[in-house]
């Protein structure tokens, strides 16, 4: 994945995971800060080091298509790159494939 893809910062907090047959991985949770676009790339972060490229292909918000979406958004993110089974509640999509902070995985549980 190419670096120049991640086009801004920002961190989602996974809430659910689930496959949407014949489109791929979605995750679903609340943009914890900055702005997500689609079409750019980031990672699957968890605590422990877990940090796995990943390509948000799209953006769901109320069950509409959007091109981005801002801190406090609930987001469906459809993903490629990573399969259901790598998801879990509490991950991160982020920007960057760098631990984040603690608090980042505070409402996770």
């Amino acid at each position: 994945m190419d670096s120049s893809s991640t086009a801004a910062s920002f961190v989602v907090l996974v809430q659910d995971v689930f496959t949407l047959r014949g489109s791929g991985t979605v995750v679903t949770g609340q943009v914890t800060s900055g702005t997500v676009n689609a079409g750019v790339g980031g990672f699957l972060v968890r605590e422990g080091g877990f940090a796995k490229p990943v390509q948000i292909l799209q953006i769901q918000v109320s069950r509409k298509s959007v091109p981005e979406a801002t801190k406090g958004t609930q987001v469906g993110l459809l993903l490629e790159g990573v399969d259901k089974s790598e998801v879990k509640r509490g991950d991160l999509v982020q920007s960057s494939p760098a631990k984040a902070d603690a608090e980042q995985w505070e409402d996770a549980s």
